[in-house]
């Protein structure tokens, strides 16, 4: 007898308690089965982990303040007979464990189930707010929201969407998208084959994608986005450090306030309102930039260079495109250099009134004075397959470099 007793206060302990289990014939030879259970003793202070593997299916949670947690898992079946589908429920039996003293809820299959076609599964968390979470899904969505704790995430074939969560986060799926909303915290997130979407967060970002795109939408604080198939869209974003690199898409940025390092092998480049130091790259297309204030290094191998209100150092270089660059001044900004190069291509440019340039400009490949434009004068000389021109505007303290390889140089005065 007291063997007995000691068993059922051990099996207590170990098991869930499940409230509710319910078994219904729909209609077309479709069942469902339901059952809920409780867990009074989860507190609401972080100290608990809900710990879910080897199961299949999609995963909601929604959280509450205060204690006490449940789990509702809902199966439906779809089969000729009820006995067959009883039997389906059976094989796909779910083990719920509560560890007390290990502060956890774990939850299992309890074999692989046989018959994935007939029967999917769903289980919907209702939590404390402050919970840490272990969740892992083979072949279903995960919907997370509200949460304060850490949470790991992973499903081979289903979304993940994050709404409202605080904490340190990995979030992975192998076959869908990652949507983020309002977090707060470390954010690593990856996919093998989706989109991933961050929007009004604060924390530190970091995102990858094998084969889709990645767009970060009013955000604080640094990023590191990489897409092996797809562009890069970001917008409103404050912080120190942004880096993003595709190997086959584009570049985006609007109203930046950090340094932007960008990289793309077979894109274009587009940025705009960007306060900080710039350097981006392409291999194969245009860059555009506009309203930059700090620095702007760039570079192309096969397309043109436009920058439009350009405000601080610039380093610009094309193999094989056309340099066209409006330059600004802002007397607060004392760190000025200009550096303009294409080996293949024309050059314009801007220069500011108040811009103090000392302007050294050569064209390779021509011995023809002409191709030299400037409305600031200068002093030019022709040599066999070269043309240079030098000059200055007042104390001359900027240094301006222009490199033409077969191509021509305008300058303007604005």
């Amino acid at each position: 007898m007291i063997r007995f007793i000691l068993f059922c206060q051990l099996t207590s302990f170990l098991f869930g308690q499940k409230i509710f289990e319910e078994f219904e014939k729909d209609r077309n030879n479709r069942y469902h089965y339901k059952e809920t259970y409780r867990f009074d003793t989860v507190t609401d202070d972080g100290s608990y982990t809900v710990l879910m593997d080897k199961i299949e299916g999609d995963i909601t949670v929604s959280t509450h303040f205060g204690a006490g947690a449940e789990l509702t898992i809902t199966r439906k079946i779809r089969a000729v007979t009820e006995k067959k589908a009883k039997q389906l429920v059976k094989n796909a039996n779910i083990l719920v464990f509560h560890l007390v003293d290990d502060q956890l809820i774990q939850i299992r299959s309890e074999k692989r189930i046989q018959y994935k076609r007939d029967v999917t599964t769903q289980f919907e968390l209702k939590l404390p707010t402050n919970i840490n979470l272990n969740l892992e899904t083979s072949g279903g969505d995960i919907d997370v929201k509200d949460i304060r704790g850490e949470s790991i995430l992973k499903t081979s074939g289903g979304d993940i969407d994050l709404s409202n969560v605080m904490g340190r986060m990995e979030a992975q799926t192998s076959g869908g998208d990652i949507e983020v909303t309002g977090s707060e915290g470390l954010l690593r997130v990856h996919s093998s084959g989706g989109d991933i979407n961050i929007v009004n967060s604060d924390g530190q970002f970091n995102a990858s994608t094998s084969g889709g795109d990645l767009a970060f939408r009013h955000l604080t604080g640094n990023i590191d986005a990489h897409t092996s198939g797809g562009s890069i869209s970001l917008k409103n974003i404050e912080g120190e450090t942004i880096k993003c690199q595709t190997s086959g898409g584009n570049i985006r940025a609007e109203d930046i306030s950090a340094n932007l390092t960008g990289r793309t092998s077979g894109g274009e480049i587009e940025i705009e309102n960007i306060k900080g130091h710039v350097v981006v790259s392409t291999s194969g297309g245009d860059i555009d930039a506009e309203q930059i204030t700090g620095s702007l290094t760039c570079h192309t191998s096969g397309g043109d260079i436009e920058g439009q209100e350009i405000i601080g150092v610039v380093n610009s270089s094309t193999t094989a495109g056309d340099i066209e660059m409006e330059l600004s001044y802002d007397s607060s900004i004392k760190d000025y250099s200009i550096i303009l190069e294409t080996s293949s291509g024309d050059i314009q440019v801007q220069i500011p009134t108040g811009l103090p340039v000392n302007i050294d400009a050569e064209i390779h490949g021509t011995g023809t004075i002409q191709d030299l434009n400037s409305e600031i004068p200068l002093k030019i000389i022709s040599a066999e397959n070269r043309v240079s021109g030098t000059g200055q505007v007042r104390d001359g303290t900027v240094p301006m470099r222009l490199r033409v390889f077969y191509g021509t140089i305008t300058i303007r005065q604005e």
